[in-house]
């Protein structure tokens, strides 16, 4: 977990483009999480807008199968392991990576289920609960974020920290 040494290890508060920057890294597993919520756009409209939001880019984003790959080497390549980049910005990177391979999982499991499954009502339940989960962190670290602060989930804050902390030595 990110401690006080951590924070003091960081020069200061980064600046308000550093902090929309890191906060615009989240906007990946978003649009990755949107098959999620499938049936919550179907029962409830005003929902609408969590899929209306990050669209424009989801163009882009989705355009051929390999740009969320290529969009993934160049995070990992030109963000996380550049030590010229401010480490907030790195650690967010690195994060919206972790969060994008949860979502990633969460949608396999949706794709590979049996039958029995995907036809009963578990699916939904499925679904919805990651979808708002997911979306619901996301939120978290995208205000985190922006407030200049780093976003402490248990488990993948501490294993961004350790990437992020070893590609300065590596």
């Amino acid at each position: 977990m990110l401690g006080e040494e951590d924070a003091d290890a960081v020069k200061g508060s980064p600046s308000a483009l550093w902090r929309a920057a890191a906060a615009a890294m989240y906007l990946i597993p978003w649009m990755d999480c949107l098959m999620l919520g499938r049936f919550i756009f179907q029962e409830w409209t005003s929902f609408q807008i969590f899929h209306d939001l990050p669209m424009p880019l989801l163009m882009i984003y989705g355009c051929n199968a390999f740009m969320p790959l290529i969009i993934f080497f160049v995070l990992f390549l030109c963000v996380v392991r550049n030590t010229k980049l401010p480490h907030f910005l790195r650690f967010s990177a690195m994060q919206s990576i972790m969060l994008d391979i949860v979502v990633m999982l969460a949608n396999i499991l949706v794709m590979y289920a049996p039958s029995e499954v995907t036809h009963s009502i578990l699916m939904p339940i499925f679904m919805n609960a990651s979808f708002v989960s997911i979306l619901a962190t996301i939120f978290y670290c995208m205000i985190h974020t922006l407030a200049g602060r780093y976003c402490d989930l248990p488990w993948i804050s501490e294993a961004v920290y350790i990437q992020v902390t070893a590609s300065e030595f590596g």
